[in-house]
């Protein structure tokens, strides 16, 4: 996957709304190893605005280059970035006082229980498994982190594991924790297809087929400035090609 493959879904004078593909970082990972140079948003957004005055100068590593929040490497869909100062600091305060409505897409291993609830698990820190992995757990003493998930539609695979069921859903974070929707569907036994960190088997088994985590960034909501704005990605091809392999439950 290359930056060329980012798309632009508005933009404004203040922001701009673009859709990620799964497989290009945000930043740059720290590697520096030869060979190892990684297409990021940051690359897109030099390619794009550099020396235009459109846009944050991108050696300012305090501006962030007008990246106000992130998405996982694997995590396809919204993000928003601000032209400029002031517009980075109402961003970066909507989205520090969760004024920002995120809403995701996701396929999870499993029959859930119910077909809608709240997911309220403390999350922290791991140790490093490696350099360049971060990994968090479920801490009962540490920040709170809240997902509200609703189940869109139920599948099962008659390909990778026969008579496995998996449940399409939407998931919402009301705070924003590290890995916080990965780590909190693992937790409660319904770990998102293809995540090789946290899944574990069942997960794994989609990997291949898929050649990322089915997380999809599908919404973002807020108010900037007097006016209420509302931004969707469908999902990826990749994605819905893989639905169509499944069937509907009945």
């Amino acid at each position: 996957m290359e930056t060329k493959d980012i798309r632009i879904v508005f933009e404004h004078d203040d922001f701009v709304v673009i859709d990620k593909p799964a497989g290009i970082l945000v930043h740059p990972s720290g590697s520096k190893k030869e060979g190892d140079e990684r297409p990021t948003v940051l690359d897109w957004i030099i390619t794009h605005y550099s020396g235009t005055g459109k846009i944050l100068d991108p050696i300012s590593q305090e501006k962030k280059c007008g990246i106000v929040h992130r998405l996982d490497k694997e995590t396809s869909g919204i993000m928003v970035i601000a032209k400029h100062q002031s517009a980075f600091d109402e961003l970066k305060l909507l989205f520090q006082n969760r004024a920002v409505s995120k809403t995701y897409r996701a396929l999870l291993i499993g029959p859930l229980p119910n077909k809608q609830g709240t997911i309220n698990l403390p999350i922290a820190k791991a140790k490093q498994g490696t350099k360049r992995t971060t990994r968090v757990r479920i801490n009962q003493h540490s920040r709170e982190a809240v997902t509200d998930y609703r189940i869109l539609n139920a599948y099962t695979d008659a390909l990778i594991i026969p008579g496995q069921i998996l449940s399409y859903s939407e998931l919402r974070p009301k705070t924003g924790r590290t890995h916080q929707l990965r780590v909190h569907c693992a937790a409660i036994g319904h770990p998102i297809a293809g995540d090789y960190l946290y899944g574990g088997k069942p997960a794994l088994a989609y990997r291949e087929d898929l050649g990322r985590i089915f997380l999809h960034a599908y919404s973002l909501e807020f108010v900037f400035g007097k006016s209420a704005f509302c931004f969707e990605a469908e999902l990826p091809k990749e994605l819905n090609d893989f639905l169509k392999k499944l069937q509907t439950l009945g």
